[in-house]
């Protein structure tokens, strides 16, 4: 029996087929690998360009998007530019303590919101928590109608701002004064609004509640001119105000002010003063407690940190976006200059190709 020969060896068909299968395994391998495992090749690419790596997080769904950051060439290179999530800022010039995860051999992982321009480190979130942690005690109770985040701004607010805050958060919230117990400020309350609805009282119920509770906390001799002010404020110029009526009315808060349960009336709204002791301690407490080394609440340390609302902060992303826009401004310039050079090429070969052509002609 003859067997039959091949004109390419079986050993070499078998190393052939071999590489063959090799290859499509090689290729389903890679493509697998990009498809569950994208995250690798990114993480190569930082460490090998020494780039740090951002995660965005959707404060809402807690959806994540990473992605290698790297540098615009505008800016001194201190933007982190991706289309899909924005500009976000190198936490370098931050004056956070926004230190990324450091991984081994060179892979640096920040996160962010995808609305911040800032990232939030681990430091920020325990401290973020702990900070939520003690403004919860009965001592800080008059605090406890400012929303988290708000409360962290007045905390990070300059001395030489802090005070002005204060009043904006305490009209906003209207926050009572701690040292009246609630049932009498709800007793005084009622009194003022059972005045403004009484006919009889027509010479001072046409001022809002807060207007009345002003005029009769007012010393007597600062009464007129805030009573002026008010005036002013709720009539029109055109109309004629009676010369008597004003002495009428600081008569009749007088009258007001001997009736029993208004005698020894305070502010039912805390006085700057107690609000800034408040905000003072809170944040001398903050500053000298230890942060638990446990694992923090990212997504709520996202929603509520206040890094983007830093003054210095805000500072710094402005002369970044200043010089970008000078760069950006130079570049077209620059691209001005060679676009009417070039022009000008062409409109002198124009002309002297009409002057070679009327010479010959």
């Amino acid at each position: 029996m003859i067997i039959p020969t091949f004109p390419i060896p079986l050993h070499i068909l078998a190393a052939i087929g071999a590489g063959w299968v090799a290859t499509v395994v090689l290729i389903w391998f890679i493509m697998d690998l990009r498809y569950y495992g994208k995250e690798g090749f990114d993480f190569r690419k930082c460490r090998k360009k020494n780039i740090p790596y951002f995660i965005d997080v959707d404060i809402g769904s807690g959806n994540a998007m990473g992605y290698p950051a790297e540098t615009t060439k505008k800016g001194a290179g201190r933007i982190f530019h991706k289309s899909e999530a924005g500009a976000k800022i190198d936490p370098a010039i931050s004056m956070g303590q926004d230190e990324p995860f450091r991984f081994a051999r060179g892979l640096d992982i920040q996160i962010h919101g995808t609305l911040d321009g800032w990232p939030t480190s681990i430091r920020n979130a325990a401290g973020i928590e702990k900070i939520k942690e003690i403004r919860r005690k009965p001592r800080y109770q008059p605090l406890h109608r400012i929303p988290d985040k708000e409360l962290l701004e007045i905390l990070d607010t300059p001395d030489d701002h802090l005070a002005h805050d204060v009043k904006l958060f305490i009209e906003k919230y209207k926050i009572p004064n701690p040292d009246i117990p609630p049932e009498e400020i709800q007793a005084i309350d009622a009194k003022l609004e059972a005045i403004l609805r009484d006919p009889a009282h027509r010479l001072v119920n046409w001022m809002r509640k807060d207007d009345l509770t002003a005029m009769l906390l007012t010393h007597e001799a600062d009464a007129p001119l805030l009573l002026s002010q008010m005036l002013g404020k709720y009539f029109a110029e055109s109309e004629k105000i009676p010369d008597k009526f004003p002495g009428l009315v600081l008569n009749e808060l007088g009258s007001l002010k001997q009736d029993p349960a208004l005698a020894n009336m305070q502010s039912p709204i805390i006085a700057t003063a107690k609000m800034l002791e408040l905000i003072n301690a809170l944040k001398s407490e903050a500053i000298s407690t230890v942060i638990d080394p446990k694992f923090s609440a990212f997504r709520s340390a996202l929603k509520d940190n206040p890094n983007s609302f830093r003054t210095t902060d805000i500072t710094t992303l402005e002369n970044i976006l200043r010089q970008m826009f000078v760069e950006d401004l130079l570049s077209k310039i620059n691209f001005m200059q060679w676009g009417i050079i070039a022009i000008g090429i062409i409109v002198a070969g124009a002309v002297s190709s009409a002057i070679v052509v009327s010479v010959i002609k």
